[in-house]
């Protein structure tokens, strides 16, 4: 007679991690993912600065305008550039510095099509318009608390966010 009370002898299938040839990837923790969004969004800040300073230190003008938009291409959109670049691969300047990575449900990297435009730029798009975009932006946060700990952009573009 079996024991209902005994433990499970096959081996269970954890939901929250991807296989690898040499074993298992861990999830981020929330403290992990929540450093490398915040050193994300300091370093666009950082970059952002002397488009911002310019703005305010130049009079509403059409040269404020042009100052602005030529810092913008020379600093923003190069910087934008090299982190979606790494998102592509996996990992960005801040996840680097956090030691996680997004990959995709199957441990490969996440390419373009899942890590850039699936998961960043739908949810930049959906955040332009007022009231959908907050909704959407608290949706997709409250999803990590989750035991999957995927968000809704990780839900849309197939990825999970997972230690380095």
């Amino acid at each position: 007679m079996d024991n209902p009370y005994a433990p499970p002898t096959a081996e269970a299938e954890h939901s929250w991690v991807a296989p690898r040839e040499d074993g298992y990837f861990q999830l981020a923790e929330l403290t992990q993912r929540w450093l490398g969004a915040f050193l994300d969004q300091l370093f666009a800040a950082l970059v952002a600065a002397p488009a911002v300073i310019g703005a305010v230190a130049l009079e509403k003008s059409d040269s404020l305008i042009r100052a602005t938009a030529a810092v913008t291409l020379l600093t923003l959109v190069p910087f934008g550039v090299y982190q979606f670049f790494l998102v592509a691969r996996g990992q960005s300047l801040g996840k680097r510095i956090a030691k996680n990575r997004v990959v995709r449900l199957d441990g490969s990297a996440p390419g373009f099509v899942h890590g850039v435009l699936l998961r960043n730029w739908i949810f930049f798009g959906v955040s332009a318009f007022p009231g959908v975009g907050t909704i959407a932006n608290f949706v997709d946060i409250g999803m990590i608390f989750r035991a999957d700990r995927r968000t809704a952009r990780d839900h849309l573009a197939g990825t999970r966010v997972i230690r380095s």
